[in-house]
Formats: C-alpha cells, sequence, structure tokens
C-alpha cells in the first residue's frame, strides 16, 4: 500500500476486506509502499529494482497472488508493466482489492447491504485503472449495489476527464493552480451529477478529488470505493 503515507485509516478497511472474506493472508514487512516515483521519472534502473524487489519478496512468501490497494501508478507497473521489464512470468496473480471485493461479492461469498449507502454516488475512472489497465466495471457493479442512487459522469469510461492531479503533477508546486484550474472540468462533471459522494480507487485521483472539493467548496464527501463497500458490508 502507498496508504501509509496518504491515507493510512484505509490499511484497515483492507485489513476488513480480508477478514469478511476469510483470506489467508500476510503483510510483507520490507514492502510498505506500492508507489514507484521510479516509473514518473523515466527511471529504467530503478523501476526495475523496485518491481524486482516486489517479485523477489512475493516468491519467498510462496504466494499465490499480490493485491495492490487503491493505487493508480504502482498497480498499473505491478500489473501491466512488471513480466515485461524483468522479462520472465511472475509466477503469482496481481490483482487490486476493488477487483478482489467484486470476485468475491459475485460468487456470493462477500455479502453486502443492498443500497446502505443512502446517498447519491458518482465514480471518477483513474487513468491508469480505465484507459490503461481497462478497469471499468468492477468498482461500478459494486457501488451500484451498495448506493441508493447511483450516477456516471459524463463523459464516463474511456472517454472520462483525467482528475488532473496524476503524473506527479500533484506533486509539483508550480502546477498548484494550473491543476486546479484545468480540474474544472470534473468540478462541474460532479455537480452535473448531484452526487454526494464522489469516489475513486486511485490514492491520487482522491487526494486531487480532494483538492478539487475544496478549492471550489464543493458540498460533496471523497471516499475510496472500498470505504463505502467496508461500510455496506453484512453484519
Amino acid at each position: 500500500p502507498r496508504e501509509f503515507t496518504s491515507a493510512p485509516h484505509l490499511f484497515s478497511v483492507y485489513l476488513r476486506l480480508f477478514l469478511a472474506i476469510g483470506a489467508d493472508w500476510t503483510f510483507a514487512s520490507n514492502l510498505c509502499d506500492i508507489s514507484n516515483w521510479a516509473y514518473y521519472m523515466g527511471d529504467d534502473e530503478t523501476n526495475l529494482w523496485l518491481i524486482r524487489r516486489t517479485v523477489d519478496t512475493a516468491r519467498k512468501l510462496g504466494v499465490k497472488a499480490v493485491v495492490s490497494t487503491e493505487c493508480g501508478h504502482g498497480y498499473k507497473v505491478l500489473r501491466n508493466d512488471a513480466e515485461k521489464v524483468i522479462g520472465e512470468p511472475l509466477g503469482f496473480e496481481v490483482t487490486s482489492v476493488v477487483e478482489l471485493a467484486h470476485k468475491h461479492f459475485k460468487d456470493g461469498s462477500l455479502k453486502l447491504k443492498k443500497g446502505a449507502i443512502d446517498e447519491t454516488v458518482t465514480y471518477h475512472d483513474p487513468c491508469n485503472w480505465g484507459r490503461k489497465l481497462d478497469i471499468y466495471e468492477p468498482p461500478r457493479e459494486l457501488l451500484r449495489h451498495i448506493a441508493k442512487d447511483y450516477k456516471d459522469m459524463e463523459p464516463h469510461g474511456k472517454l472520462a476527464l483525467c482528475c488532473a492531479g496524476g503524473g506527479s503533477v500533484a506533486q509539483n508546486t508550480d502546477m498548484g493552480q494550473k491543476r486546479l484550474a484545468f480540474a474544472k472540468g470534473k468540478r462541474d462533471q460532479i455537480v452535473a451529477t448531484g452526487a454526494t459522494i464522489v469516489t475513486s480507487s486511485c490514492q491520487m485521483c482522491l487526494a486531487q478529488l480532494s483538492d478539487i472539493q475544496a478549492h471550489y467548496d464543493l458540498p460533496v464527501q471523497v471516499k475510496s470505493v472500498m470505504e463505502l463497500v467496508i461500510e455496506s458490508l453484512e453484519e
């Protein structure tokens, strides 16, 4: 996870998912962050080192799957790029907490209350999850079930507007006002849905959406998909 530094409370959310589905899980003490800043910087040597560290640790632990938290670029690199970078099969599955929750929801082993979130919810498609990994329906199927009212932004899916915070733009202090000005389009999309909760499955997007909410004084809450899922667990 990268949540230890950006949103530490979310780690307990993911642990509750593992407990709810009866997963046999572990957490590697030497891998505390899926972020890959070398990928942003075009540093191929360090990118290889970071990927190799994750792969070697997973193999040493003998896991069947590595589960990523709600991270955009880190998950994209591990799932889509890792085998090409190291030049060999990983030997284990790479998935995300959202897709894991969706899989167990579909097979009935994760019980979620229908309409548990008594608000209007909309979902922002992260660029890394959407256009780069083609993950559109798993978060939406979960949200349509647990929200009393779910509405998509227009356009969405492959044509979704970028939040304007990715690609390390949010970390660039010189881009602060520019990224928020560009994000007016996303602000307008959110307002048009009438949503009171905007959610996403990428920490960078969630941080940018929170900045958009504060900058434009939007009457919405910003929450991760998994926060809403865990709030909807059947007791």
